[in-house]
């Protein structure tokens, strides 16, 4: 079993590093994750979800915008 805290930055290539910097304290997502995994001897399976706290939405409606995702991988461990 996996959880944990996950912040996300959105990087504009316009603006420079120390704008996007500051930024980042502004307009960051903090997100909740939970994931499993399952071994089966050298094999690995993975699947997590993530869902942002954090309305990132620059319109000033009522609506509040989260991000959302979903992740599965497989892989072999050497």
């Amino acid at each position: 079993m996996q959880a944990g805290p996950q912040f996300g930055v959105l990087v504009d290539q316009s603006k420079t590093v120390l704008q996007n910097g500051a930024d980042a304290f502004k307009k960051g997502d903090f997100s909740m994750l939970a994931g499993v995994q399952l071994r089966i001897a050298n094999f690995r399976l993975n699947g997590r979800y993530s869902i942002g706290l954090n309305n990132i939405s620059d319109i000033t409606n009522d609506n509040k915008w989260k991000n959302q995702g979903f992740q599965i991988s497989a892989g072999i461990a050497l």
